[in-house]
């Protein structure tokens, strides 16, 4: 299917190109160099994915959901301690983070997803409009290849993908399909409510996490896998927690999100005692999420493991001190948690050999 996407992106580009020149040709201007249409191409690009996200922060605004997140490329704007912060990391993701409420969440969640097509589709002919009204050809050129670019995005609405990866339509139709795909969507947006409100992993929505409990393993989406372990992990179960995790790590693929192999690391490291098997799973992990507390926290983790009892205080009071950055939420609560359970093990380890 995705192929056959790609394939109707290429033919879309090639037609609507055809399309510019022929209507350029009739009002007598003149078709770009080489080095312009480059430029316009890029600027294209940018323009889809700009819009695109656009129409999805509308949306979520729209809906009444906060925003957690929002980047293009390398800028990201995120929620930090004293407000909003912006960064630049190298990186092509694109995306907006909501914060959802869970009243209407069917209308709202599909509303949201269908929102970066929506907004492509109506960027693409204010562009194109603003092309066709064109006197100049540097103008006609500019803005008709920002609009041939920027209709792209509408064909995320096409349902592809699947598990981790899925278009925004695929999301739009399983809201639609209804049933038990509401409440998978819903679990899938527990991670960024926690991030937005004082909401911990162990106070999520027993309607949402029971029936997962009670069905057990094996289960058939890594992501409902984690947010089990998560919330059980928060309850002070780790044993229980255990073969969620190892569900969770199946079928490990390098695309998996870094957070599955950073829980897999420290869980290794401070319940099982593996700091071999942990510094695998780290590596794994990539540089990981964008908190430098979870590292240090997973780092603090595998010393102790390995016997470093120094080393790992060390990590875990540096851990301790990045999270102060963090905002307050139910995020951090737990973060905070789990680096005190750390630091109680360390010292606890430390007076046991001091005796």
């Amino acid at each position: 299917m995705l192929v056959v996407i790609v394939l109707a992106v290429v033919v879309y580009v090639w037609r609507f190109f055809d399309l510019l020149e022929a209507a350029g040709a009739a009002r007598g201007f003149p078709e770009p160099s080489i080095l312009d249409f480059q430029l316009y191409m890029v600027l294209g690009c940018a323009a889809q994915i700009v819009v695109h996200e656009g129409g999805h922060w509308l949306a979520l605004r729209a809906v009444g959901w906060g925003c957690l997140r929002f980047q293009v490329g390398p800028l990201r704007l995120k929620r930090g301690r004293n407000g909003w912060e912006a960064e630049w990391r190298w990186s092509l993701a694109a995306l907006v983070a909501g914060i959802p409420t869970f009243s209407r969440f069917r209308v709202k969640n599909a509303i949201f997803a269908a929102g970066g097509s929506l907004g492509s589709l109506l960027g693409g002919l204010v562009f194109a409009l603003i092309a066709w009204r064109a006197t100049s050809a540097p103008v006609f050129w500019l803005f008709g290849n920002l609009a041939m670019w920027t209709l792209v995005g509408a064909l995320s609405l096409v349902p592809v993908g699947s598990g981790l990866h899925t278009s925004d339509g695929s999301r739009v139709w399983a809201l639609l399909r209804g049933g038990d795909r509401v409440a998978q969507a819903q679990r899938y947006m527990l991670g960024n409510l926690s991030r937005g409100t004082p909401l911990r992993p162990r106070d999520w929505p027993e309607p949402l996490m029971r029936p997962l409990l009670d069905a057990g393993l094996p289960c058939r989406d890594k992501r409902d896998c984690y947010a089990v372990y998560l919330y059980l992990i928060d309850r002070g179960e780790p044993d229980a927690a255990l073969p969620w995790l190892t569900a969770v790590l199946s079928g490990w693929k390098k695309g998996d999100p870094p957070q599955f192999a950073q829980a897999a690391a420290y869980h290794v490291a401070l319940y099982l005692r593996k700091p071999d098997e942990a510094r695998q799973w780290l590596g794994m992990a990539g540089k990981g999420d964008d908190d430098p507390w979870v590292r240090l926290r997973v780092e603090a983790a595998i010393c102790w493991a390995a016997g470093h009892s120094e080393a790992a205080r060390r990590a875990g009071e540096q851990a301790a001190l990045k999270l102060e950055s963090a905002p307050p939420c139910g995020d951090t609560e737990y973060e905070r948690t789990r680096i005190r359970e750390l630091l109680e093990r360390v010292g606890a380890g430390a007076t046991a050999a001091a005796g």
